[in-house]
């Protein structure tokens, strides 16, 4: 089923909630079972280099494996989207939410690019 259109979020919020992900299943299984994908369109679409979503699956599947610490590079891309769109919040509020659960924080991240009316890696690659 595709994903139901996206409400517009009022300024300076995320258009998804944290614990929303079951609105697209298939986007929150990908982020349960292999974060790595959508944390790597993610940062590629912030970056604007579609190619590069393979790097920064690798880098964040090896940080994850190595020191257990991806929550680190998922707060700077929480950072990095909240930039992007405006919307409100820290770094440690960021760290918090990367900490406490990965998965939806990278599900949202992934659903709030997707959904952000761009033609990115991850709208492509999901379909």
């Amino acid at each position: 089923y595709p994903p139901a259109p996206a409400a517009a979020a009022p300024a300076g919020v995320y258009r998804h909630g944290l614990c929303g992900c079951l609105e697209d299943v298939p986007q929150c299984l990908l982020a349960w079972c292999c974060g790595c994908v959508p944390y790597g369109h993610t940062v590629a679409h912030l970056d604007r280099d579609a190619a590069g979503w393979k790097k920064h699956a690798c880098i964040f599947t090896l940080c994850a494996l190595c020191t257990g610490l991806a929550c680190i590079l998922e707060m700077m891309a929480r950072g990095r989207v909240r930039a992007e769109y405006g919307i409100d919040g820290s770094a440690g509020m960021d760290l918090l939410t990367a900490w406490c659960c990965l998965p939806c924080s990278i599900q949202q991240n992934a659903r709030q690019v997707g959904q952000a009316g761009c033609e990115g890696p991850m709208a492509a690659s999901m379909q």
